[in-house]
């Protein structure tokens, strides 16, 4: 297995978490006050939008080769930053 195809493997399983973290946490509001969910709303719909760059970046790591993996690689490592820090934020204000 290329470097090339355990970083895809290593996003895909990083997506699907982050897919099911998203059902987690809507679930979790969805009994809630409607003020908490007007709350979180935004921001689980903002964790849903980096998800989506996520993917897209994705398919462009996929069919990325050579040097431009490298570049693409690089600006994929920002939108999952970016993912993560908003997942973190919206599970501990959950708490």
């Amino acid at each position: 297995m290329t470097e090339k195809d355990k970083y895809v493997e290593k996003l895909k399983d990083q997506i699907d978490k982050w897919s099911s973290e998203i059902d987690k946490l809507e679930a979790k509001i969805k009994d809630a006050s409607e003020d908490v969910k007007v709350e979180y709303a935004d921001e689980i719909k903002a964790l849903q939008n980096h998800g989506i760059k996520a993917k897209a970046k994705l398919l462009e790591i996929q069919e990325a080769s050579g040097d431009l993996f490298e570049e693409v690689k690089k600006g994929s490592e920002i939108i999952w930053s970016s993912l993560k820090d908003g997942f973190e934020k919206l599970k501990h204000k959950l708490k």
